[in-house]
């Protein structure tokens, strides 16, 4: 099941012996959705490594970022960038690539404003959190396909188990905690209340989430998870 969340959200191509047991269906999607955080936590350290690694060799802390981000975009684009564009262009108007370009632009500032040495537990919290707060609606909402006539409905009601939503919460969740302070946990809930904003809307649009919804809301959130620990790291640190 974790090979199966590794290659609904990552282009990293698994090895032979494992494909065998991955089968791209809504149901293996549902049940393997509770080690979608875990996923994340893999990508973001992906992305500090990199982060680490530019800013030894270049020594530029904006370079180290930009290279970081790119690295998230290589690993993840089919699910999260891809889905962002996706999403904007088929409810939100022709502008998906615009975007994903603002999201960038906001990600990278974002980063600036958080001390280097935080940088890559924030990566691996907010990769973490998001891809939590996107596998959340396969607990909370219906999926939606689009059928014959070209419109969206609903296509399956099943839902995830209340177990593995507690597993996938925790682990999305616990990577807070490397940011270093019980006060990014009091976040949650702000980033919760953004999450559900997009699930009234996708209730309000379609009545379910579709797969490019899973990956707007991941990028969204990631991007309010750089954004609030900026805001927590400014009061915690006294300053402003």
């Amino acid at each position: 099941l974790l090979g199966t969340a590794w290659a609904y959200s990552t282009r990293i191509p698994l090895p032979p012996p494992a494909l065998k047991h991955i089968n791209r269906t809504q149901h293996t999607l549902e049940e393997s959705a509770r080690y979608m955080p875990l996923v994340g936590l893999f990508v973001g350290a992906i992305a500090g490594s990199v982060f680490l690694g530019a800013n030894e060799l270049f020594g530029s802390k904006a370079l180290a970022i930009i290279l970081s981000i790119a690295a998230s975009i290589i690993v993840t684009g089919a699910f999260q960038e891809n889905g962002l564009i996706n999403f904007f262009n088929r409810f939100a108007g022709t502008f998906g690539s615009g975007a994903l370009m603002v999201a960038i632009l906001i990600k990278s500032q974002a980063l600036l404003l958080i001390p280097g040495h935080l940088i890559p537990s924030a990566l691996i919290a907010a990769h973490a959190f998001s891809q939590f707060a996107a596998g959340s609606f396969i607990f909370t909402h219906g999926y939606v396909g689009q059928h014959d006539d070209g419109h969206l409905k609903p296509t399956m009601n099943e839902r995830m188990p209340t177990r593995d939503f507690i597993v996938m919460a925790f682990l999305g969740m616990a990577p807070l905690l490397l940011v270093g302070s019980l006060l990014f946990l009091l976040l949650v809930p702000i980033m919760w209340i953004v999450r559900n904003l997009f699930g009234a809307w996708f209730i309000r649009k379609i009545d379910g989430y579709t797969r490019d919804c899973l990956g707007a809301v991941q990028q969204v959130v990631e991007i309010c998870c750089y954004l609030l620990i900026t805001i927590g790291l400014t009061y915690a640190l006294g300053a402003g």
